[in-house]
């Protein structure tokens, strides 16, 4: 990598780090051999390597102008400027050796007093750093081919970003941003009245970005506290157990013996589909949005989801790629296989009309059933039972039933169940095990049977 200059600066980095750089005036160029003088400055933080820079800078341009108004150089001879250049150069090698420890101390810098005849950049006492916007870039792009930041995930990021920088302002120059800067982002962000968990989302996005800039970049000062570090809001204990409840018998006659689905007048698939398959599956909606048709698949004489990331549109939590046995309910029942079957694009996905929004496909469904859960009479009060109840509701019966906790990870993934020793299984069981052994217990007292009864083949449903 070829070495960036800045002139405003006086510096040159390589992958070294940060050198020193400032031009020889012509009339002593050549006594000391040089036409310009370039030295380590031993650092690869940005601002550091700036604020010795510029004290250097000033002291140098300050022996210049005291050689130059001292003695007059076009009346001294070479033997007798020699002595002054070699004592300037020891002066100098002196500066730069205590610099590094002492410029920290240094308040404020001393304007030098310059000979602006002279030809070298003149000299800045304030410190320069990349803007906010500048920065996010880095950060993004970092994100994407270092930590290989998932199409979803640079959604979030970019999201806060702009959100971020939208308050703080986005040409504002890093390092000067303070503490109190932070805490006024952070209150505006409480004053939305979001959830904790969206707090979270937000401050701790801030947090990594800051993180990025000083132990990444270096573009803060050694010892430079991130101005995020503790103002992150504490995710309550249990928080998700607290906002999220599993369904019971009653509410799961409401949702499946609603006017919709005894009448089969779901306006699309996916409102007919999604939850039986949440219910029977554990599946995440976004998991259950991204299916394509060749991811249900028979294996052993067995149905199953294939719940993968095998596509850029697709996306598993935690990578939690598995299959998912589907229950005969599914399959016999309410003829899920003969819908798919039907579908005309058999190279498309489950659900086509589904359009993906913010890397989601679930953003429409989601705010579906949100409305339809509350017409069903169902706990209207927010974020206690939601679509991700089913995955709950599914966890909860089949722990009721003895069922080993390391077989029901298996099938719903790992998070929402927690034991110490499902760690100790890494081979995955096969399909027609977890069929037997986990899905069959799968028996709610409840009869879908009445369901079977709408016609829920493809065509039946508006495009």
């Amino acid at each position: 990598m070829g070495s960036r200059k800045s002139s405003k600066t006086y510096l040159s980095k390589n992958h070294h780090g940060y050198c020193f750089r400032i031009k020889i005036p012509e009339d002593l160029q050549s006594y000391i051999g040089k036409k310009e003088l370039r030295y380590s400055l031993k650092t690869q933080f940005f601002l550091e390597a700036q604020e010795m820079a510029e004290k250097l800078a000033d002291n140098v341009k300050e022996i210049f102008a005291t050689i130059r108004h001292g003695r007059i150089i076009q009346n001294l001879s070479d033997n007798e400027l020699l002595p002054i250049v070699n004592e300037w150069w020891q002066a100098f090698s002196t500066l730069l050796e205590g610099l590094r420890i002492k410029c920290w101390n240094v308040p404020h810098f001393k304007k030098a007093s310059v000979d602006h005849t002279d030809t070298s950049p003149p000299s800045k006492t304030a410190l320069i750093s990349p803007t906010l916007s500048e920065v996010a870039r880095d950060f993004m792009n970092w994100g994407v081919t270092v930590e290989k930041w998932k199409p979803r995930s640079q959604t979030g990021f970019q999201q806060c970003l702009d959100d971020m920088l939208d308050f703080l302002g986005h040409d504002r120059m890093i390092h000067t941003i303070t503490d109190r800067d932070i805490v006024g982002y952070r209150d505006a962000i409480y004053k939305r009245k979001l959830s904790t968990q969206r707090n979270i989302f937000f401050m701790g996005r801030a947090n990594m970005f800051f993180r990025f800039a000083i132990e990444e970049k270096r573009l803060l000062p050694r010892g430079h506290e991130n101005p995020v570090t503790g103002l992150i809001p504490k995710a309550k204990k249990n928080g998700k157990a607290q906002c999220r409840k599993p369904f019971d018998a009653d509410d799961l006659k409401k949702l499946f013996h609603s006017t919709e689905y005894l009448n089969g007048t779901h306006e699309k698939p996916y409102q007919f589909w999604l939850p039986v398959l949440a219910l029977y599956t554990g599946a995440r909606i976004e998991e259950l949005c991204q299916l394509y048709v060749s991811d249900i698949k028979q294996l052993s004489g067995v149905w199953c989801l294939d719940i993968n990331e095998d596509r850029p549109d697709k996306s598993v939590k935690n990578g939690e790629q598995r299959l998912v046995p589907l229950h005969p309910v599914i399959t016999d029942e309410l003829n899920f296989i003969g819908y798919v079957k039907g579908l005309k694009n058999q190279l498309g996905r489950v659900f086509p009309g589904l359009k993906r929004i913010g890397n989601k496909y679930g953003h429409y469904p989601s705010r579906w059933f949100a409305s339809y859960k509350n017409k069903c009479g169902i706990d209207p009060a927010p974020n206690k039972k939601v679509f991700h109840s089913f995955r709950m509701t599914m966890i909860s019966h089949l722990t009721a039933k003895g069922v080993p906790l390391y077989q029901i990870k298996q099938v719903v993934g790992h998070s929402d169940v927690s034991d110490v020793t499902m760690n100790h299984y890494s081979e995955p069981l096969k399909p027609n095990v977890l069929m037997n052994q986990v899905v069959m217990n799968l028996d709610y007292d409840f009869n879908f049977s009445l369901l079977a009864s709408a016609n829920v083949a493809d065509d039946v449903f508006p495009t």
